[in-house]
């Protein structure tokens, strides 16, 4: 199960569409999160994963969940996984701990399977059935309580703004959009790539005199070509992600002068052989390149405050 922190108490009336989308926790929601280790930080997304009985082996139907999810998160993205076991009060304290524990280690196994690295895990923590969600009332209240909480920590999409804080030597860099992904054989981003692209508004109108070159990118293919477009019904679906970019820049009245999109295919992967499905997520993606910086485009001058 995922939820963001506003909609946890909601968690019977959730949608199918809710399960299988990552749901970041924004800052109007997160003064109102509420789950057993207490509310979630800006930027974080919680996902629940749960077990049977005095189990710590990771239900099909879990498996299923957590691959859907994995599938749209690009392991680029993230900068911390968190992972809290916990069960119901069936048993003894001691027993239970450990069970938990093993539960968050299980979890963790799996996800390092499909490619997580070592490195992004922060902490590993069993609490038994000391932070219950409900009284254990009932069978479907245990049910609730034997979890594991994952707590992913997403990179913070500013951090484009820190390549513009030193614009020396910037022509020529190709800057990844980190978190602006696509959804598989279609050019239309997943929800968070929204705010990315926004975020690339901004500054191209702090910087008007930024010109770049869009760059789209496929996963899978090993040939480096281009794949097919489920929207379209063509071969482009790099330069139809590429694309989406640049209409939504133009709309939002960029000049087309500063602005050409091209499709690379799956040439020059971010993950020469996608091994699992954070690594297939993070080679569909959209690159810029600066192409001049500081220099007006063609026909166009920079106005001076005192004009001679």
């Amino acid at each position: 199960m995922i939820l963001n922190a506003h909609s946890y108490h909601m968690r019977y009336s959730i949608t199918l569409a809710l399960l299988l989308s990552l749901v970041s926790v924004t800052k109007a929601q997160k003064d109102t999160a509420k789950r057993a280790g207490g509310p979630l930080s800006e930027g974080q997304t919680l996902m629940i994963v749960h077990f049977d009985t005095d189990s710590a082996t990771i239900l099909p139907r879990e498996k299923t969940f957590l691959d859907s999810a994995l599938m749209h998160t690009a392991v680029t993205d993230i900068t911390a996984i968190r992972l809290a076991g916990y069960t119901d009060n069936s048993s003894s304290d001691a027993h239970n701990v450990r069970l938990s524990l093993q539960r968050a280690q299980t979890v963790r196994d799996y996800l390092q399977s499909k490619g997580w690295p070592d490195s992004l895990f922060k902490s590993l923590d069993g609490f038994g059935s000391s932070r219950p969600l409900n009284d254990n009332g009932n069978a479907g209240k245990k049910t609730l309580n034997r979890r594991v909480e994952i707590i992913l920590t997403r990179r913070d999409t500013s951090a484009l703004h820190e390549f513009f804080k030193d614009t020396t030597n910037l022509v020529g860099k190709n800057i990844i959009l980190h978190n602006l992904n696509f959804y598989a054989g279609r050019h239309i981003p997943l929800p968070q790539g929204y705010k990315v692209m926004q975020e690339l508004l901004v500054i191209m109108r702090q910087h008007p005199t930024l010109r770049i070159q869009i760059q789209g990118y496929i996963c899978c293919n090993s040939d480096g070509f281009d794949g097919p477009d489920l929207d379209t019904h063509a071969t482009d679906l790099s330069i139809q992600r590429a694309k989406f970019v640049y209409d939504f820049l133009l709309s939002q009245g960029i000049k087309k002068e500063r602005m050409t999109y091209r499709g690379f295919g799956s040439s020059n992967k971010i993950y020469p052989e996608e091994k699992d499905d954070a690594q297939v997520a993070a080679n569909r993606r959209v690159e810029i390149k600066i192409v001049s910086f500081g220099v007006p485009p063609s026909g166009q001058d920079i106005k001076r405050k005192n004009p001679q």
